[in-house]
């Protein structure tokens, strides 16, 4: 499959996104009264990317991000309330030049994935998953994407945003829309 796909990634064509996405991360207090980044990239793995690649996960819409943290938290202690977990929400101010937007039919035709590779639950399986074999593959490069825009397990129309920070590009970016600013990720170098 990775020759195959390889060679379809070339075929798509990339979209542009500039608007604002939405992230939920555990820790409110400890969040706003530290010096803290909230663009850090994570190393571990996730549904469009196996363990060890750089990335940041976004939605497109605050209900979305909040359905996806209550499914992290719920996952990590299911006995717990998710709504007596203390959460930090914000928003992010996003420029990307260049994604692979598998929500279109027509692009997951080309790159042979269908609606159930993309639901496919990856956290169970002892190989990758073909979702994030093709995340692997955009995250080394292949296609010149920065970012996989795919749908949501977690909401009947979210949309999420899987960003490889590695790949960002010139006019790329990232910046979290907060009170105290703490700092914005680009693609110069």
């Amino acid at each position: 499959m990775p020759a195959k796909l390889r060679n379809a990634l070339g075929q798509v064509t990339a979209v542009p996104f500039e608007g604002t996405a939405f992230r939920v991360m555990f820790g409110g207090i400890l969040v706003r009264d530290s010096e803290f980044k909230h663009l850090q990239a994570q190393i571990g793995a996730g549904r469009c990317n196996p363990g060890g690649i750089r990335r940041i996960y976004l939605a497109l819409e605050k209900k979305t991000a909040r359905a996806e943290f209550e499914h992290v938290q719920k996952s990590l202690d299911p006995d717990t309330d998710p709504d007596l977990v203390e959460a930090h929400e914000f928003a992010v101010r996003v420029k990307l030049g260049r994604i692979l937007d598998i929500c279109d039919e027509q692009t997951r035709n080309v790159i042979g994935i269908d609606l159930a590779a993309i639901s496919e639950d990856w956290r169970f399986t002892a190989s990758m998953t073909r979702l994030q074999t093709l995340g692997k593959l955009v995250a080394e490069g292949v296609g010149d994407f920065v970012a996989i825009r795919y749908p949501s397990q977690r909401t009947d129309s979210g949309i999420n945003i899987v960003v490889f920070t590695d790949r960002l590009q010139n006019d790329d970016f990232l910046e979290a829309n907060t009170i105290r600013p703490t700092g914005r990720l680009t693609g110069a170098r």
